[in-house]
């Protein structure tokens, strides 16, 4: 395995609606909480998978903004890389 993935994308409505997959970008410490744990545990390269099509409306600033707060957190574990 060279890699682990988070997929934090999913918009399918039986994993949103458990509080999984999409539903996280409502919940940004639950992500950080989640990267950083998952970090913290393995020693590999950490990919996060989001859509920020489930969150984002065009030119709106608050979800600009939000989306660069998830840019950032990943960013920020040093072994972390994001896919939008």
């Amino acid at each position: 395995m060279d890699f682990i993935d988070i997929n934090m994308g999913c918009p399918i409505d039986i994993v949103v609606n458990k509080g999984a997959g999409s539903s996280l970008l409502t919940k940004p410490m639950r992500m950080k909480s989640i990267i950083e744990a998952t970090s913290g545990t393995v020693e590999k390269p950490i990919t996060v998978k989001v859509i920020i099509k489930y969150l984002c409306k065009p030119h709106a600033e608050a979800d600009m903004l939000f989306c660069n707060f998830i840019v950032q957190l990943t960013f920020s574990i040093g072994k972390c890389q994001l896919s939008l």
